[in-house]
């Protein structure tokens, strides 16, 4: 599809001829922040898989001119901005290629300018690109990301699929012995590895739920082995008391002279006895 030409100036406008849309985009300044430049660069993606288009900093949503200062640090920034994207780019298969992005400056009536990058979607190559592993197309003057996997043919998906451990081995194997790998040899492969993915899975699940049961049953074993102690805890706080050490010298000693005490009056009353008295 073609696209609108670039002016070559501004100077006499007061609002920029076309609206935003699949191919133009404004930006009222250019900011040079990491979350604003992840977002420049989806555009400048989306062009390129949308036919080309212009990133245009110094014009605001309406399409006004405001311009941004003639800053040659400004405009140095953005040039060094296109230059990181451009070697961020490649196609989905991984190839990488030298995009046509170019960066232009156009005068307006004040002494700022409007500031291009000119996106041109090449031919010889077809889309889709991919900027850093995702996929960005441009529809009702939008972005739209995806992902690169989703993108990837069945095949693909396959022989991506296939660098698994086991499946790998299997190919290695198959190729040793001079054969050649079909798809659909291959999709069978993976599918098997899959199934047995998903059976460890299972029991992987089982096991985690028995160990779930495990836990609580300890769980409440613990909370009966503490009340088992706080029980003795208490049985053992009048035993201890009992067997004061200390109390139980003392009880001895009064015990004993007690005893000796009664012994003594037994004798002295035998003794008195034997010469005819006694002791009331």
């Amino acid at each position: 599809m073609m696209i609108e030409e670039l002016p070559t100036t501004l100077v006499g406008v007061e609002q920029y001829p076309q609206p935003e849309g699949n191919h133009i985009e404004f930006k009222q300044s250019y900011v040079n922040e990491n979350a604003f430049k992840k977002i420049y660069k989806q555009t400048i993606c989306g062009f390129l898989n949308s036919g080309g288009g212009y990133l245009l900093f110094g014009i605001d949503d309406r399409g006004y001119i405001m311009g941004i200062p003639k800053n040659n640090k400004v405009i140095d920034g953005i040039k060094l901005f296109v230059d990181s994207v451009i070697k961020s780019i490649s196609t989905t298969n991984g190839v990488k290629f030298l995009p046509d992005i170019k960066v232009k400056t156009l005068e307006t009536n004040t002494k700022k300018y409007v500031v291009a990058i000119v996106v041109i979607s090449p031919t010889d190559i077809g889309p889709p690109f991919q900027c850093e592993g995702i996929v960005v197309y441009r529809l009702n003057a939008s972005n739209h990301i995806y992902r690169t996997q989703k993108l990837l043919t069945e095949a693909e998906q396959l022989e991506r699929a296939a660098q698994n451990a086991k499946a790998q081995s299997l190919i290695i194997q198959k190729i040793e012995t001079g054969r050649s790998i079909e798809v659909k040899e291959l999709r069978d492969i993976i599918i098997a590895y899959k199934i047995e993915i998903n059976q460890l899975r299972d029991v992987n699940k089982r096991l985690k739920e028995d160990n779930d049961l495990l836990k609580d049953d300890n769980d409440l074993l613990k909370d009966d082995n503490d009340r088992l102690k706080g029980d003795n805890d208490r049985l053992k706080g009048p035993y201890r008391r009992s067997i004061n050490p200390k109390q139980f010298i003392v009880s001895i000693l009064i015990l004993g002279t007690i005893i000796c005490a009664i012994t003594w009056i037994q004798f002295t009353n035998v003794n008195n006895a034997l010469r005819g008295k006694y002791v009331v």
